[in-house]
């Protein structure tokens, strides 16, 4: 029988998280893409299909992705809170502008998910609903240079660490 050492096996649920975490996040982020640029911006009607699909149908898809991705996504935060709060509260190798960077992401990033959870008891279509939508909207935006450096950089440790645990 083999045993792997904490650290082993700590490691190994980071890249678990991580791993499963990946196809959630990339459908939640190409369908808020499509929604934002084909129905937003280039003012779709609701009933366009896009790939097969309505208006309706890709917020569907968005919203699913986004609880899958939410639903492996806090785990994924715990296990890195520990760095999260030395990199921003206490003495770490970044510097202070970096820990400001890393703060205000973290802030910019709960705001998006507040706003989008804030908007599903509301009536679509009232004021309120598409305001929430709207900040979601841009929130979620401006997440997309940060969390593409995220993936990049993640990417480059999950297959670092994949080639590892295979050997």
């Amino acid at each position: 029988m083999t045993t792997t050492s904490p650290g082993r096996g700590r490691l190994l649920l980071n890249f678990w998280i991580d791993l499963i975490s990946l196809i959630p996040f990339l459908i939640c982020l190409a369908t808020g893409l499509a929604i934002q640029t084909n129905y937003h911006f280039h003012h779709l009607p609701d009933s366009t299909l896009l790939w097969g699909g309505d208006r309706q149908f890709w917020q569907g898809v968005h919203l699913c992705s986004a609880c899958a991705t939410l639903s492996v996504l806090i785990p994924h935060i715990l296990l890195h809170l520990r760095w999260f709060k030395t990199a921003v509260f206490r003495n770490s190798s970044l510097g202070a502008g970096q820990r400001r960077w890393t703060l205000a992401l973290g802030a910019v990033f709960l705001l998006t998910v507040m706003t989008s959870l804030l908007s599903l008891p509301l009536i679509p279509g009232s004021g309120l609903h598409h305001l929430f939508i709207e900040i979601h909207d841009k929130l979620g935006l401006l997440l997309i240079p940060p969390a593409t450096y995220h993936l990049l950089h993640g990417g480059r440790w999950l297959l670092k660490i994949g080639r590892r645990l295979m050997t």
